[in-house]
């Protein structure tokens, strides 16, 4: 026998062995694998040709990490059966190996020296747990026999998150965690947030799209709400949910800005409009009621990077106006559990008439107020009448409220219908020869008296076909430009839209207008001016709608 092989027997030979055929399992230990001395003694299978007992080394756990680890071991056998030969570590968080906490990794992989090498953990199969200290040892099995190697031990990494920090230009919280790369896949991390002070996965939370080498993540916080929010981050992984540490951040802030009484225009600001898709205005004449559907209202779809957006009061009536700026998250259904609003405070003006208009010159045969009737700038809508009528049938637009008497732009309200039919009138009629209206009964002449009147049929041909009309925005109101061809004035019609129809509807969209002219076209329809982007006419509609007045002198 060589002097190394009788050395190398003396150092293994401790180690626990025993003949059995068994082959290699993955969890659970064999308790009938016992080493006694006497299977030491008369175990001559178990010793190689030339003499040397068997045995097997365990050298070291390297790459140890949460969920995974590499174990390498050395085997003692000169003489290799590959048939029933197998090579393995046990692992275990019991010092003694007991079955419930006992797993296997095996084959029969070595190199040329009978090293050999397996590794432990795997993202979508077993693994090991993070924090833990684990127990390991080598083992053999060949020719019937079982050999063990010293048991040693190791403990995994541990998982950590941090608690995250919040950007509020932002509204962005960006954590970290030393997660393992490849366990990335399936792995669900992110924010959970909510106004009770342990917010939990189960809650509101937002997920995190990625995650870079260094296990940095971010998640944005949406639809903030104006009352103090707890946040905390949260990791899902290899079947266990680790939470970081309960922050606080302050509420959302809705602040409504102060009016500009030349162009009835604010600027407010939402301090987190994550999550919102409308900002605007709720405004009308009681201070009660300022909600999104239920008052006049004007929005935008976005706000500027630093949370502001400008609004232009395009529906007025004059006295005291109360208004708030709101953020919401608009959606076509209104029952939808998913709209959500904040409001700033309720601030107020008084609004009057603007009495500065001016007569331009278009190089027409009238010339052109630059107001409407009822506005107080060239992009307010103003009032609206029915045709012949001097008063407006609302009290109020927003909410809207009808006088007394009045039940909408509809026949049964029209001052010139007794039958309240639409078929039969009193004064102006086609058939009666009257298709003019009398200046008394003309709203442009009665409110603002002078030689202001309203436009007739031909006029508004006029101006149609004798100047150039260019869609613009003035103080973001959408209407036409109409250009004088023979001098460089010029006025602006708001599209100021038909606002309440037959059907009490208020469309004051800013995407369409409607003007009345002073002259009936047929026995229940009369003159008016119709417009949208890309569309002009000179047409005639029910008399009894409500449309807005641009008025002309001589």
């Amino acid at each position: 026998m060589k002097l190394y092989h009788f050395l190398f027997a003396l150092l293994v030979l401790p180690a626990v062995w025993c003949c059995d055929k068994d082959s290699a399992i993955e969890t659970g230990g064999d308790d009938s694998l016992v080493q006694t001395e006497d299977s030491v003694t008369r175990g001559e299978k178990g010793r190689t040709p030339d003499g040397i007992i068997p045995g097997v080394v365990t050298l070291s756990a390297t790459g140890v990490q949460m969920f995974s680890a590499s174990f390498s071991g050395e085997a003692v056998l000169p003489s290799v059966k590959s048939q029933d030969f197998e090579l393995g570590f046990e692992i275990s968080t019991s010092a003694t190996f007991q079955k419930d906490s006992l797993v296997k990794c095996s084959g029969k992989s070595y190199d040329a020296s009978l090293n050999f090498t397996f590794s432990y953990g795997t993202p979508y199969g077993q693994h090991l747990e993070e924090g833990t200290q684990y127990y390991f040892r080598a083992y053999m099995v060949n020719d019937e026999c079982r050999y063990y190697g010293d048991v040693k031990t190791f403990t995994t990494e541990t998982l950590t998150l941090s608690g995250g920090s919040f950007d509020e230009s932002t509204a962005t919280v960006t954590a970290v965690t030393n997660l393992q790369q490849n366990f990335l896949e399936g792995v669900e991390y992110g924010v959970c947030f909510g106004t009770t002070g342990q917010p939990e996965t189960d809650g509101i939370t937002v997920q995190s799209t990625g995650m870079d080498a260094s296990g940095s993540f971010s998640a944005q916080l949406y639809r903030i709400p104006m009352e103090a929010v707890f946040y905390r981050t949260y990791l899902k992984a290899a079947g266990m949910t680790l939470l970081g540490e309960v922050q606080q951040i302050d509420g959302n802030e809705v602040t409504t800005g102060e009016i500009d009484p030349d162009t009835w225009t604010l600027k407010s600001k939402v301090k987190y409009p994550q999550g919102f898709n409308s900002f605007g205005v709720c405004y009308g004449q009681t201070e009660n009621g300022l909600e999104t559907g239920s008052s006049a209202w004007e929005s935008v779809p976005a706000v500027d990077s630093d949370g502001f957006f400008t609004i232009t009061l395009k529906t007025l009536t004059p006295g005291t106006v109360y208004y708030r700026a709101f953020a919401q998250n608009f959606v076509q259904d209104s029952g939808n559990p998913e709209t959500y609003q904040l409001y700033g405070d309720v601030l107020s003006f008084d609004y009057t008439v603007n009495t500065g208009y001016t007569a331009v010159d278009l190089g027409l045969s009238v010339k052109w107020a630059t107001f409407n009737v009822g506005a107080g700038s060239p992009e307010n809508f103003g009032d609206y009448f029915a045709w012949g009528d001097t008063e407006t049938y609302y009290s109020s637009v927003s909410p809207l409220t009808w006088k007394g008497g009045k039940s909408g732009y509809r026949w049964n309200s029209y001052f010139d219908n007794p039958t309240g039919d639409g078929m039969t009138f009193s004064k102006y009629s086609i058939s009666g020869g009257k298709i003019t209206l009398d200046s008394g009964d003309d709203a442009a002449s009665v409110l603002w008296s002078g030689d202001w009147r309203m436009p007739t049929q031909a006029e508004l041909k006029e101006l149609k076909e004798e100047c150039t009309w260019t869609w613009t925005s003035v103080n973001g109101v959408n209407g036409y430009k109409v250009a004088s061809r023979t001098n460089s004035n010029s006025i602006f019609l708001p599209g100021a839209g038909s606002n309440v129809y037959q059907n009490d509807t208020y469309l004051p969209d800013g995407g369409e207008g409607r003007y009345w002219g002073s002259t009936l076209s047929t026995e229940s329809w009369a003159s008016m001016l119709r417009f949208d982007k890309g569309f002009i006419s000179v047409d005639h509609d029910e008399r009894c709608n409500g449309y807005t007045i641009r008025p002309v002198c001589e």
